[in-house]
């Protein structure tokens, strides 16, 4: 390509670079008039694509109207006939509205639907006895809180799946070394078992799987969440996509639409009852084989209340023993790691490659929700989502998905535009949502949303359909009084989306880090010391990246620099498709041309891999001190005062690991440093950054590409709310 190719190209680019929408739905209440002329309405605008899903509209006949009724597949033929015509991408979601896959063919008593493991406990004195029928769940007991979307529907059915007693060693206090597994003990579910003598008191924990119960609505039928964690789950959906929604006309238009995909949205599930685990039928098992040990006399310290995603984790029990507190601290962690192999094993590879059979790609926001790792899952689907309201449109959280899209190839896209309010907030204020994720590599804009007028008469008020209710984003459609400078404006970021997709990311540095709880509620953690409401127009504006705290990797010596980062799971470094060629690693892909290591845990082949590449000459820099958040909202901060001194799991390679880190630190390819010292150990290490600022700057962001004969730099100065100007020579 030459520069007059690239002029003339930006200059109009062509539909496929332009922003996109996720368009609600009045359920299936549409006739195909109103659909063709939003989709043309949307088209005249200057928008590239339609997500679309179906929001509740009250009170009308959701066996007629919701999602999976005779009239959903309709107007699903109808979207993605008129959009097809108008080369504009469509993208269905994996079940009623968004918020996770969900079927009207399954209940929560079948393999297919999601699982949970639950608990009854009871309590004894020591040298008490107790005989009988263990206790069972109760599902007419009150239920765990949850702010997440569905309500627990009618449960009968539940497994025994282990017992376990432990002497209580204080308030949510056990004794880790007095755990008895009792399973073994169990005669048709009951047990007659005696309390050892001795000062205190034991639980005993009786662990229940069942079904979560977990409902979504608009849907012709109850909904109920699939299972993702056994094979069940991920066949239901197929097959109900195979029989009932993919009709053949339905397949005639998609395989008529290059840029026709599936969306999954972040992973809303939640649990009811007093374990707070996500659970299966293959789980203990596969847990023994992956992890080779058994899971269940550690079942005590792994229940937990989560009413707010992964990151509102609270644990109902640690150990006594500040000795036994590291121990289980891996066993959570191998708990959660086998949940992350079996999300990617059990629902997302073999989704995808029903997806391909069908003609669809895979576009989903992965693991971040569940305790599931947040990266390794991104070599799965096709293209990886974020979104601008969970993560607070912060360049940092950016950063975190970034490693594994730039990786593996994938199209790294963004939810954009959600925000606790709506029809409030100036139009700059999204310009700079969208200016801060292109810098972090995000190419792809999917405007939340576009809220269909149209819905039933009598339950819908002026201006129109709203779907989300009011609040969780703007609404980007024809009701806005500046929509019709919108052609204006996705021709906009359709020239900055054309740029940053020419050739290849440019990172300079990968930074390792495993996170199975990650901080999803940025966006909404708008609340002030004294408990007042922040607006978000002054908390995206004026707090965090842009009053110098990022979050993750908190140093900003590197960012000041004009030294690019991003986030990846080590254990990604491990896979037959990623390389180190002597200078980079995936030369054609990021080209990392160093890696730091901070976290305090890191996985011993992790180590070996690194510990090889430095032979071969990988710059390495080992950080020690690093502090990163770990909530926002609770304050949680966590320091690695010694980097990589553990491995991650209880695999008894502590001592392995750190032979391998004592090897790594003694090499010449190595520095160790302080966060504040990484600059200067990689300019030691001849590993300085592509386009680095010959002087330090506080006020840009940006972000390399890199083709075989064309070069694009984008450059944003990120504190908008200031009227101060700068310059920078790179």
């Amino acid at each position: 390509m030459t520069l007059d190719d690239f002029r003339r190209e930006i200059a109009h680019p062509s539909i496929e670079f332009r922003p996109e929408l996720r368009w609600w739905l009045a359920e299936g209440l549409h006739s195909d008039a109103t659909l063709r002329r939003e989709i043309a309405d949307a088209h005249r605008l200057g928008f590239g694509g339609m997500e679309f899903l179906a929001m509740d509209e009250g009170a009308i006949d959701h066996a007629r109207y919701g999602w999976g009724s005779e009239e959903w597949v309709h107007d699903s033929q109808v979207v993605v006939e008129e959009t097809t015509r108008r080369g504009m991408s469509v993208s269905f979601t994996s079940g009623t509205n968004w918020s996770n896959a969900n079927l009207p063919t399954i209940d929560p008593d079948q393999r297919a639907a999601a699982q949970e493991l639950d608990v009854a406990r009871e309590t004894l004195a020591g040298g008490a006895s107790r005989r009988g029928a263990l206790p069972r769940i109760d599902f007419d007991a009150p239920i765990a809180e949850t702010t997440l979307p569905g309500h627990r529907g009618r449960i009968t059915a539940q497994h025994l799946v282990a017992v376990v007693a432990a002497r209580v060693a204080g308030d949510g206090l056990l004794d880790a070394a007095s755990v008895i597994d009792l399973t073994s003990h169990v005669r048709d579910e009951a047990l007659d078992w005696t309390a050892p003598d001795g000062d205190g008191e034991w639980h005993l924990f009786s662990y229940w799987m069942h079904g979560t119960g977990q409902t979504a609505s608009p849907s012709a039928s109850v909904n109920y969440t699939v299972n993702y964690l056994d094979r069940d789950g991920v066949g239901a959906v197929i097959a109900y996509w195979d029989d009932v929604v993919l009709t053949p006309a339905l397949r005639e238009e998609i395989a008529r639409n290059p840029r026709a995909q599936m969306y999954m949205d972040s992973l809303e599930l939640s649990t009811y009852g007093a374990g707070g685990l996500f659970w299966g039928f293959t789980v203990a098992d596969e847990f023994r084989a992956r992890r080779g040990y058994d899971l269940v006399p550690w079942l005590p310290f792994l229940t937990r209340d989560v009413p707010f995603m992964a990151v509102s984790t609270v644990y109902h029990h640690e150990p006594a023993d500040q000795a036994d507190r590291v121990t289980v601290d891996k066993v959570r962690y191998d708990y959660a790691r086998t949940l992350t192999d079996l999300y990617i094993e059990n629902m997302l590879r073999p989704f995808a490659a029903f997806l391909h059979e069908v003609g669809l790609t895979l576009r989903a926001e992965i693991s971040y929700g569940l305790p599931f790792e947040l990266t390794r899952p991104g070599p799965e689907v096709d293209g990886i989502e974020t979104e601008s309201l969970e993560f607070g449109s912060q360049i940092d959280a950016y950063r975190l998905m970034a490693g594994p899209a730039h990786l593996f190839g994938k199209q790294y896209s963004s939810e954009t535009g959600a925000t606790t309010r709506n029809h409030m907030l100036d139009h700059r204020f999204y310009d700079q949502i969208i200016a801060t994720q292109l810098a972090a590599g995000i190419t792809k804009t999917v405007l939340h949303g576009w809220a269909s007028p149209a819905g039933a008469e009598g339950v819908t008020e002026w201006p129109g359909h709203e779907g989300m209710w009011s609040m969780f984003s703007e609404r980007f459609d024809t009701r806005q009084p500046g929509s019709e400078f919108y052609p204006l404006w996705t021709a906009a970021i359709g020239r900055l989306q054309y740029a940053l997709r020419h050739g290849r990311p440019r990172i300079d540095v990968g930074i390792l880090r495993t996170d199975h709880f990650t901080d999803n509620l940025i966006g909404v953690s708008l609340t002030g010391p004294d408990g007042e409401r922040i607006p978000d127009e002054v908390a995206y504006g004026t707090m965090w990246m842009r009053d110098r705290e990022n979050h993750w990797w908190q140093d900003l010596g590197m960012q000041d620099a004009g030294i690019t980062y991003e986030f990846l799971d080590g254990a990604l470094l491990l896979r037959d498709d990623v390389s180190f060629d002597g200078d980079e690693v995936q030369p054609g892909g990021p080209g990392y041309r160093a890696l730091v290591v901070y976290q305090g845990t890191l996985d011993a082949d992790v180590a070996a891999r690194l510990r090889g590449w430095v032979e071969r000459g990988l710059p390495l820099v080992i950080v020690d001190g690093a502090r990163e958040l770990e909530s926002l909202r609770d304050g949680r901060h966590r320091t690695h005062e010694h980097a990589a001194s553990a491995t991650p799991g209880l695999d008894g390679r502590d001592d392995e690991l750190r032979t391998i880190m004592a090897d790594l630190r003694r090499m010449p390819g190595v520095r160790v440093a302080a966060p504040s010292g990484v600059v200067a150990a990689l300019d030691e290490l001849g590993a300085g950054g592509r386009a680095r600022f010959e002087a330090d700057d506080t006020h840009v962001l940006t972000h390399l590409r890199d083709g075989d004969d064309l070069t694009v730099l984008y450059a944003y100065h990120f504190l908008y709310e200031t009227t101060e100007p700068t310059t920078v020579r790179v």
